[in-house]
């Protein structure tokens, strides 16, 4: 106890006084300069953002674009498949060869290929939210 006692006294005692000199500390950058580079930082993330809203933009536009031509392409197929059910049908009751008829063949094989596509593309690409 009396060792601590002679910490604390030695410690607060007003004999031993020391002086702290007083410096003058100079910052390796200066807080504008910091600021200014966080201002560029800023403006290059702020470039890349309107950049990427632009594309997106885009995207959002020609998707609407292509899903309605998806639309249009899948009744224009419907309406042609008709025709060329109506034409293997007058084909069927003149008595002539499904395959005597030009370019029957290739509508059908067609159709279906359309018919395919317009089911299978929309879900290719994601609607933009």
């Amino acid at each position: 106890m009396n060792t601590q006692k002679s910490v604390y006294n030695r410690l607060f005692s007003k004999e031993e006084k020391t002086e702290l000199e007083t410096h003058k500390v100079e910052l390796a950058r200066k807080a504008p300069s910091v600021a200014k580079d966080f201002e560029k930082l800023d403006s290059r993330l702020k470039k890349a953002e309107d950049k990427i809203d632009k594309s997106f933009m885009a995207y959002k536009k020609t998707w609407s674009e292509f899903q309605a031509t998806i639309k249009e392409v899948s009744q224009d197929r419907k309406a042609l498949e008709d025709d060329t059910k109506e034409i293997a049908q007058i084909a069927l009751d003149l008595g002539v060869s499904f395959s005597d008829v030009k370019g029957l063949k290739e509508a059908q094989d067609l159709s279906r290929k359309l018919d395919g596509l317009v089911k299978d593309l929309p879900k290719l690409y994601k609607e933009p939210k």
